[in-house]
């Protein structure tokens, strides 16, 4: 079909469209699969979120600190990645960096870099490198005596 043919075809198509779409309410169909959808994501993501903070939280006190604030830039990306994340291990780092953010010692260590990379980590990737990023997020007891750097 060359291009002048589309153009005299084009209000046959027309017509078949409007056939197709004119007897469906587009907007109530979007509105049944978007509003319950974003209610039970919604719903999902806090209760991530609060799974995040308790993890956290079991964390610094494992770790024996006080735990700081923690910058903006950090918690509100740590938050929505632990957020979206359903691995359940991946969501265990998110709540690792959150903790390793908000230690005296080990805080200024936890460089946005890191967010990223949890954001890249697939399930399957997550096999594969799981030792080493566990190991570079976790937290050091400050009764260790050992620096964040050398873990």
């Amino acid at each position: 079909m060359n291009p002048d043919d589309l153009i005299h075809a084009a209000p046959e198509v027309r017509n078949i469209v409007a056939l197709i779409v004119g007897g469906i309410p587009i907007a109530e169909i979007v509105k049944s699969i978007v509003l319950p959808s974003a209610a039970v994501l919604g719903k999902r993501m806090a209760d991530r979120v609060e799974r995040m903070f308790e993890k956290t939280g079991t964390m610094v006190q494992d770790a024996e600190f006080t735990p700081r604030p923690v910058a903006d830039k950090l918690i509100v990306e740590i938050v929505r990645g632990a957020s979206l994340e359903d691995d359940e291990n991946i969501h265990t780092m998110w709540a690792a960096l959150m903790a390793n953010a908000s230690s005296p010692e080990c805080g200024d260590d936890v460089h946005p870099g890191f967010i990223g990379t949890l954001k890249q980590l697939s399930g399957m990737k997550h096999f594969c490198c799981s030792g080493s990023t566990k190991r570079s997020i976790e937290i050091m007891r400050s009764s260790t005596g050992r620096s964040c750097s050398e873990t």
